[in-house]
């Protein structure tokens, strides 16, 4: 655990560089969700009418469908069932990801030679 708060400490240096990248996905979310409204007017008046309707139909099931606020099952168990191997445990992964960085950066050897 000490070795992950140090780390997050080297990253303290880009917390405006992460901030606005949160706000950007943010934005990104939300253009996705516009996307939907604005093509709707677009193509859908050039679709013949049993394909609008069944588009409308599916338009309004996935909006629906998304944002019921419920978690959505998964099927990642029956994945590995079948021979997938398994998704690896996230805080590790992050862990590993960022000493790799700080190892790549030359963050990890300062604190080494410190300790030496």
């Amino acid at each position: 655990m000490m070795e992950l708060s140090r780390l997050l400490r080297y990253s303290r240096a880009y917390t405006a560089h992460l901030l606005a990248s949160v706000v950007l996905m943010a934005c990104v979310g939300a253009s996705q969700a516009l996307m939907v409204r604005l093509i709707g007017p677009v193509f859908l008046d050039a679709l013949p009418g049993k394909i609008r309707r069944n588009v409308l139909r599916m338009l309004e099931f996935f909006t629906t469908y998304l944002q019921s606020g419920q978690t959505k099952p998964s099927s990642l168990d029956q994945l590995v069932a079948l021979g997938a191997r398994p998704l690896p445990d996230q805080r590790e992964s992050l862990r590993n990801s960022l000493q790799y960085w700080a190892a790549r950066n030359g963050y990890g050897q300062a604190e080494t030679e410190r300790a030496a």
